[in-house]
Formats: C-alpha cells, sequence, structure tokens
C-alpha cells in the first residue's frame, strides 16, 4: 500500500475501538483497586496498570485527533478519505 492509499476511516475505526477498550479497562482498573483497598490489600501494582493504561488512552486520544486532521486535510485537497 502507498501512503496516498492509506485508509483513514479505517484507521480511525480502529483507534475509536482501542479507547473503547483503554476506557473499559481503566474502569476495571479503577474497580480492582477499589475492592483490594476495602479488604486492605496491597493496590500499588493495579495502581501502576492504571497509571500505564491512562497513558495509552492519551495517546490514543492523539492519535485519533491526528487521524481526524488528515482525514479533514485529505478531504479539504479534494481528496476522498
Amino acid at each position: 500500500m502507498a501512503i496516498g492509499d492509506w485508509d483513514w476511516r479505517d484507521e480511525l475505526a480502529a483507534c475509536k475501538k482501542r479507547i473503547f477498550d483503554l476506557e473499559v479497562e481503566i474502569e476495571v482498573h479503577k474497580l480492582e483497586i477499589n475492592r483490594l483497598s476495602k479488604s486492605e490489600k496491597d493496590t500499588t501494582l493495579v495502581a501502576q496498570a492504571l497509571a500505564i493504561t491512562e497513558d495509552n488512552l492519551k495517546r490514543a486520544q492523539d492519535h485519533k485527533r491526528f487521524i481526524e486532521t488528515k482525514m479533514i486535510g485529505d478531504a479539504g485537497r479534494g481528496n476522498t478519505v
């Protein structure tokens, strides 16, 4: 696939799915931290996993904005998106 043949719609759909999956994972981590806290157990590992997942979500959201910008730019140049 040449650079000009890139399908931004497919990339955007994949990115939106990744964002959704990360948001679900974040909620699971938060629930697990809450559960562990109530039973007075160590939450360190889950808290670290939560922080990493939140960072991954931020990167995925940035990537989504990049894709949307590329799609707008391509549409402005008369390319089909």
